[in-house]
């Protein structure tokens, strides 16, 4: 981006001798723009594995921590996919906290037959406990995921209106 951003200002600064050359490059950066609009609004697809889903924007798998933040500009789907992702974070949270009790008699073997039954059943319960809000996060991910793909908005506008340099083309997507 950087880069663009510099070989733009190179390319202009040597069109500011030559109109017919800066109105050319315009043009051209704007049918760039245009074309380019397909690259930048791609659908979060959902795919069933072996574990779970595998999430994907356009053709790279994405995490849920990159949905949130591709979803930040639509606050319906933000919300749930924030929802989402606290529920996923107690599910883990109480499934690993059950593994982790359910293992104490095996670490500690002072513990009695009686007691170590107790607290293995404890374990096995937070376990069981944590699948529905696993099952909850799913639902709300993909929930989430369809209210995003359902409004994306692929139009764009050009505008010719005030810039910060004066008056100008606006391109808005």
């Amino acid at each position: 981006m950087v880069y663009e951003k510099a070989l733009l200002i190179a390319i202009f600064s040597i069109a500011k001798y030559c109109p017919m050359l800066k109105t050319t490059l315009i043009i051209v950066f704007i049918t760039l723009s245009l074309t380019s609009k397909a690259q930048i609004h791609k659908e979060i697809t959902y795919q069933k594995s072996f574990i779970g889903y595998q999430y994907t924007f356009g053709d790279i798998p994405i995490r849920l921590k990159s949905m949130v933040a591709l979803m930040y500009k639509q606050p319906k789907a933000f919300e749930l996919i924030r929802l989402a992702k606290m529920t996923r974070n107690f599910s883990f949270s109480m499934a690993i906290g059950g593994v982790m009790i359910a293992t104490i008699p095996f670490v500690y073997k002072e513990v009695n037959d009686e007691l170590a039954i107790g607290i293995i059943g404890v374990g096995g319960a937070l376990i069981l406990a944590s699948i529905p809000f696993y099952s909850d996060y799913k639902k709300k991910a993909l929930k989430a995921i369809d209210l995003y793909n359902d409004h994306i908005d692929p139009t764009a506008s050009i505008q010719f209106g005030r810039t910060r340099n004066g008056y100008g083309l606006i391109f808005s997507y």
